[in-house]
């Protein structure tokens, strides 16, 4: 349904989780690990758990976060309603339904990665990679789109190959369409 909170309409996060999955699993493929990229899979699908947890306050106590707004813009609003963001509720979460510390890593680290511990620094990257990439290609689950500059400075900063990042943005918004296609739904 709709996060009034986050001002998403009815099934906005899960095209993003969706979309993010699939670029996680898209940008990890290189390694050649198939274990890997389902990890990636998994930690692109629940990076974003925090929102559904934190939505009934957000809209209970009605204080919306900011309707258009950065990703940053939008965690530092979360911070200063709540005293924490979703990717810190949503990290408390996993861990409280004995998530894999991998997942839960994930999960705390989807906007800086660069926090994450070494064991998880791929994964990490791979689901904020695509997290950045769904939200670039229009999936966004509440944050305004980057710019393209801004998009691929990013990309960059965390190791992506260019041309990886180009395919990825190319193939991300027809694979979330055959996806959604074959469990019946469309964007």
């Amino acid at each position: 349904g709709p996060l009034a909170g986050y001002h998403l309409e009815r099934n906005a996060l899960w095209h993003h989780a969706l979309g993010t999955a699939l670029g996680a699993s898209q940008l990890i493929s290189g390694t050649g690990d198939a274990s890997l990229r389902e990890r990636a899979f998994t930690g692109g699908l629940v990076h974003d758990i925090g929102k559904l947890l934190l939505n009934r306050s957000l809209k209970e106590n009605l204080v919306q976060l900011p309707p258009q707004a950065t990703s940053q813009a939008l965690m530092a609003a979360e911070i200063e309603i709540l005293g924490f963001d979703h990717a810190t509720a949503g990290a408390a979460l996993g861990k409280a339904w004995n998530f894999p510390p991998s997942l839960v890593a994930v999960i705390a680290g989807h906007h800086e990665p660069s926090l994450a511990e070494e064991s998880v620094d791929a994964l990490s990257r791979a689901v904020a990679g695509a997290n950045l990439a769904a939200a670039y290609c229009g999936f966004g689950g509440g944050s305004e789109p980057l710019e393209e500059a801004a998009f691929l400075a990013a990309m960059m900063q965390w190791d992506f190959d260019e041309s990886a990042v180009e395919s990825l943005v190319t193939s991300l918004p027809g694979d979330l369409d055959a996806l959604l296609s074959v469990i019946g739904e469309s964007r």
